[in-house]
């Protein structure tokens, strides 16, 4: 199964890319080949909270630059979903409990506490756009996608629980960070 994305860099040098059949489906990378990964994982996700909630999977959207007219996919549930994105070699992994239930920020740390009990942290400077938001800024993370996703509306930025929790962060500790293992 193909998507049309669209793909354009911002002031900072981010590749935002952006699957314009699904709505609220948007990811960005530092490079094209790292946008285009995360849209992929975006597209799944989308995919998969659109069927569990009985959502059209895609919107019909007017022809795009390239020539393509983009059409409804017929509704599927969330197994459908999965048994055609396998037939394409995509894996969907349903994370039950990795969903946000309250997520705040403090001194620069993003924290999210998850439905099986779980505290999660990570400062906000692992993230370009969350690197240069001000503490109040940062305040007004939002729960988003049934707890699959966090949102800044005005900085404009989503991360998936997916990615955060598995590491995939865009920039790498500054040198003075001090890392805890226990």
């Amino acid at each position: 199964m193909k998507f049309f994305v669209t793909m354009d860099r911002d002031e900072d040098g981010v590749w935002i890319v952006e699957c314009p059949t699904i709505p609220g489906c948007i990811s960005q990378g530092n490079s094209k080949q790292e946008a285009l990964k995360n849209i992929q994982e975006a597209i799944q996700l989308c995919l998969e909270v659109r069927a569990d909630h009985g959502l059209p999977l895609t919107i019909e959207t007017r022809q795009n630059r390239s020539g393509c007219l983009m059409t409804t996919l017929p509704k599927l549930n969330g197994r459908q979903v999965a048994k055609v994105f396998g037939k394409f070699g995509w894996q969907i992994v349903r994370q039950r409990s990795s969903h946000i239930i309250r997520a705040w920020a403090e001194r620069r740390m993003i924290d999210l506490e998850l439905t099986d009990g779980r505290i999660f942290g990570f400062p906000a400077d692992r993230f370009q756009i969350l690197s240069h938001a001000s503490e109040k800024q940062l305040k007004e993370v939002q729960i988003e996608l049934g707890g699959y996703a966090l949102r800044w509306e005005e900085l404009d930025e989503d991360l998936t629980v997916v990615g955060v929790i598995s590491g995939r962060f865009q920039l790498p500790l500054p040198r003075s960070a001090s890392v805890f293992v226990n």
